[in-house]
């Protein structure tokens, strides 16, 4: 590169050199070359690393993020719940009159429908943050990403924060079928609580940011709003060990 060009980049890749940052130091690149911490590293650096792996022949370099989307995509990231949801909006666009249409979009909980869970995956993948899947077969039907630990509002304790979790769309309201599982979202945060104190050793308290359309139900187990720590739209709630242990099936 003989003249600085501009890149843009997206708050993904950003997250993602912030860490690097990290565990580099205060070097002028991010990858650094190995003798010369002033120089970046050579364009054959990443080959001789397949090669000292014992990938040569067998795999390149630019395989290695292709293999990784793959694992992802038949995990159920991403793709399946969003390929359902463009047949949700296909129907609802030929399928329905402008009536039947506003009642269902009424319906459909669509806050979420922009998370990328592979980008999700790329970006919290330190030791603080741990990933828990409900599956079916190969079929992903609820997500949930945690992180610990977080001071309590409520008291001196470390609890785990709810990053994000949510349910595939087949699992919510849909024009399209029946729920093909009910609760599993809730199951799937009851299992996280057990194994969370019962494996890792957390607390049984945790605490989240609600998305509007789910601040009913995390007050109906007991959840505390605290509008101090809000973060407009979401609102932080947080519960206490002993409710937590209640909503679990443990108390």
């Amino acid at each position: 590169m003989r003249r600085p060009h501009i890149v843009l980049l997206s708050t993904q890749i950003v997250c993602l050199f912030e860490q690097f940052k990290l565990i580099i130091g205060h070097y002028p690149y991010i990858f650094i070359g190995k003798n010369y911490r002033s120089k970046p590293i050579s364009k054959e650096s990443v080959s001789q690393l397949t090669e000292l792996l014992s990938y040569k022949g067998r795999a390149t370099d630019h395989g290695f993020r292709h293999t990784i989307s793959t694992i992802l995509h038949e995990k159920g990231f991403d793709s399946a719940w969003k390929e359902y949801r463009l047949k949700m909006l296909a129907y609802l666009k030929d399928e329905c009159d402008d009536e039947e249409r506003d009642e269902y979009l009424s319906k459909i909980q669509t806050e979420d429908f922009h998370w990328n869970w592979f980008n999700k995956s790329t970006c919290y993948n330190t030791e603080e943050y741990k990933w828990f899947f409900l599956k079916s077969g190969d079929s992903v039907e609820a997500a949930c990403l945690i992180f610990f630990p977080k001071k309590s509002a409520l008291n001196d304790n470390s609890i785990f924060y709810v990053e994000f979790i949510a349910v595939a769309p087949w699992n919510r309201f849909t024009p399209l079928e029946k729920k093909r599982y009910n609760g599993v979202g809730k199951k799937l945060l009851q299992a996280v609580i057990k194994y969370s104190a019962a494996t890792l050793g957390y607390t049984y308290g945790f605490c989240l940011h609600s998305l509007p359309q789910a601040q009913g139900f995390y007050e109906h187990i007991g959840m505390i709003h605290i509008d101090a720590l809000d973060k407009s739209p979401l609102q932080y709630y947080e519960i206490d060990d002993n409710n937590s242990m209640r909503f679990a099936g443990v108390l």
